[in-house]
């Protein structure tokens, strides 16, 4: 079982005791459950930066640092992890290595899941503004 917590504790429990497995601590709050894909894990945090941990033994993958606090949980399709700021971006990196593969400006703070359908990723706004992007951006 895999958990947040807004002190920025990322925590792997036994799934039949609930013993804490490892931990894994950031410096800053998560507000989003982890997306899970193979052996990583993948979660942003309120400072901005994408986590990639593995999830057997909490050990960091790669982070990267964007540009404005992650509120929403990662979406993951594909080599691509995408996610939302509340700086008004929204942003594919590759999941294997945490680099960035685009970043798109949208005209309001994004701080809802992304939703991936029939090859297009959908991004909604606290402006009420829908987006949608195919994998190399617009």
């Amino acid at each position: 079982v895999l958990t947040t917590t807004t002190a920025g504790v990322l925590l792997g429990c036994d799934v039949r005791t609930g013993a804490v497995r490892w931990r894994y601590k950031a410096a800053s709050p998560f507000y989003a459950a982890p997306a899970v894909c193979g052996d990583t894990l993948y979660v942003g945090s309120l400072d901005g930066i994408v986590h990639a941990v593995r999830w057997k033994d909490g050990t960091e993958a790669w982070h990267t640092a964007l540009e404005g606090p992650i509120d929403a949980a990662v979406v993951i399709s594909g080599a691509y992890l995408y996610l939302g700021t509340l700086k008004k971006h929204v942003v594919a990196l590759d999941r294997r290595t945490g680099a960035v593969a685009w970043t798109e400006e949208v005209d309001g703070r994004v701080k809802t899941p992304l939703t991936v359908a029939f090859g297009r990723l959908l991004v909604a706004t606290d402006e009420r503004t829908v987006f949608c992007y195919g994998q190399e951006g617009r």
